[in-house]
């Protein structure tokens, strides 16, 4: 959702849409703070599309009011954090998630929890997926490809693949790089 009010900010080039984004990407980044920096990529991303289309002034100042106001709002845990020994980035960014044994590349694509079958939850038990759980990936798969030349589908598109891709942690392919 805070990406949807950036992209709304940068079309309207409002100030305060710009920093409840802020705010909502910053309260998301205190769950895992991974999360909140691989976005920020897709933001500069979505910049780039609106200097094109709008002002680079324009741009460049919301978003550095953005990062301003994500850096304010973050400032209490990650100063600590990175004066305690071994840094911001051995303790907190190389941490393993807990239960990522039990996720695929198949559970990320589908949407669908290992745990959850159609009768309930079974915890700590992998279930196979229902044939109705990949209904909503196919139709946003092909709507991403119907709409393959509109630059903010393309934008999506890669958060979609970069969410895939933290969604099945360590599994296949590519296992180590998480």
């Amino acid at each position: 959702f805070s990406l949807y009010l950036i992209i709304l900010a940068l079309e309207k080039n409002s100030v305060g849409i710009i920093i409840i984004a802020s705010v909502m990407m910053a309260v998301g980044g205190y769950y895992d703070f991974r999360v909140a920096y691989l976005s920020f990529f897709i933001i500069v991303l979505l910049c780039i599309y609106f200097y094109k289309k709008y002002k680079l002034r324009d741009s460049v100042r919301l978003l550095l009011i953005y990062l301003i106001t994500f850096i304010i709002l973050n400032i209490f845990w990650v100063l600590p954090a990175a004066f305690i020994s071994g840094g911001i980035g051995n303790n907190l960014l190389s941490r393993p998630l807990f239960g990522d044994q039990y996720w695929s590349l198949a559970y990320a694509i589908s949407l669908t929890h290992p745990f959850w079958n159609p009768y309930g939850i079974t915890w700590f038990s992998i279930n196979s997926i229902p044939v109705y759980y990949w209904i909503i990936p196919t139709f946003a798969l092909a709507g991403f490809w119907i709409n393959r030349k509109n630059i903010v589908v393309i934008i999506f598109s890669v958060l979609m693949v970069i969410g895939i891709f933290l969604t099945k942690q360590t599994d296949e392919p590519f296992g180590y790089v998480y």
